[in-house]
């Protein structure tokens, strides 16, 4: 006969079993793993590096082997001192979800996803960033561990996903956290803020968006009777990247190749350069694609000399330089992977002042070449 002691244990041990099974079938039902991958409503493998004490890594394995338990995954943790991009975006051999955990200070976490249907297929992207109240105590275990368990799922069945711009520049970013902003990461005593996260949202991710991304090109513009101007451009971006868009500044200096265009009896031999400081920006992300624009004040340099081959009575003008102000406007794509993108533009410039070359004869000028106030243009740029 069993004492009413052992019953009461029997009757809370069962509650308790079926307590976790309903949660079990909860988080089941909340998780996007009901969609089929390759036949698999899970993915058959998922490793996680931690960016930190191996203490947290032992500690969050279990927490994570907890969350995919009953399912035929199998969970990898190891602990690494840095993040390395060549690694996350190296493609991997085995099919699964690979998942990167990097502390941002005692209180923030972001999460990398990279995942692959198969071996050697397109890989898939996602970036989350996890706030943790008191840090990795046993409460933050738990709430990563959860976080990597249904991201994992949402992303194997392809509900989840960032762009790869997205991905990699939140990458550039983790690079430039400041090494003693992981001191104090255990899961036994996790470290307090001394500030708020509120102040903490102000200052710190703001400085740390900024993107400096040099170029180089090739660009031309029909000027009209003055021909083709083109030349190799160099530049450099400075973008301010919250999040699917870039918004910032485009500095561009070009080289005018030396060229000659004849009227009559007159050869115009023209050479330069053009500069031009614009606002730029970038939109969301399309398979790869992205659409840029600028707008911005600009001048072109040009050393022109004129002479003449057949008329021994014409005398020739030395060569000068003329000050040239420009408005350049311009709308185009970009694309491609790290760590080397590619942008094509087409362009407008808009040049303020009326530029004329006159053939004067006593009292009389006639005009023989006009540049086009309006100068169409194309140019192509690739983006480290």
């Amino acid at each position: 006969m069993l004492t009413r002691s052992l019953v009461y244990k029997c009757v809370a041990c069962c509650v308790g079993l079926a307590l976790i099974g309903a949660a079990r079938f909860a988080a089941a039902q909340a998780s996007p793993s009901v969609a089929l991958v390759n036949g698999a409503a899970s993915p058959p493998q998922v490793d996680i590096v931690v960016i930190q004490d191996e203490r947290v890594v032992d500690a969050l394995q279990s927490k994570t082997l907890s969350w995919f338990g009953g399912s035929m995954t199998r969970v990898k943790t190891r602990q690494e001192a840095r993040l390395d991009p060549a690694v996350v975006l190296a493609p991997s051999p085995i099919a699964g979800v690979r998942v990167w955990i990097v502390p941002r200070n005692t209180t923030t976490v972001w999460l990398y996803f990279v995942v692959q249907a198969e071996s050697g297929g397109m890989p898939r992207y996602l970036v989350h960033e996890l706030l943790l109240d008191n840090g990795l105590d046993e409460l933050g275990l738990e709430q990563v561990a959860q976080v990597v368990y249904l991201a994992s799922q949402a992303l194997w069945a392809g509900q989840l996903q960032s762009t790869r711009r997205q991905f990699e520049d939140r990458l550039a970013l983790a690079e430039r956290v400041p090494s003693g902003s992981r001191a104090g990461w255990t899961a036994q005593s996790p470290v307090k803020p001394t500030h708020s996260m509120k102040d903490e949202a102000k200052s710190e991710p703001h400085r740390s968006s900024w993107l400096v991304q040099p170029e180089i090109g090739y660009s031309l513009r029909l000027r009209g009777h003055e021909g083709i101007a083109q030349g190799l451009l160099a530049a450099v971006r400075v973008v301010h990247a919250p999040d699917d868009t870039q918004i910032g500044g485009r500095l561009v200096a070009q080289l005018l190749l030396p060229h000659g265009q004849r009227s009559g009896p007159v050869v115009l031999n023209l050479r330069g350069y053009s500069l031009r400081a614009t606002l730029w920006t970038t939109g969301r992300e399309t398979a790869d694609l992205s659409p840029t624009a600028e707008i911005g004040p600009g001048i072109d340099l040009v050393r022109y000399s004129v002479g003449s081959f057949t008329e021994q009575d014409l005398k020739p003008v030395g060569a000068q330089w003329e000050v040239r102000p420009i408005v350049w406007l311009a709308a185009g794509m970009q694309g491609g992977h790290s760590p080397v993108r590619f942008g094509l533009q087409a362009s407008i410039a808009i040049q303020i002042l009326n530029t004329h070359y006159d053939l004067v004869e006593g009292n009389q000028r006639t005009s023989l070449l006009t540049a086009s106030l309006i100068q169409p243009g194309f140019s192509a740029q690739a983006i480290f």
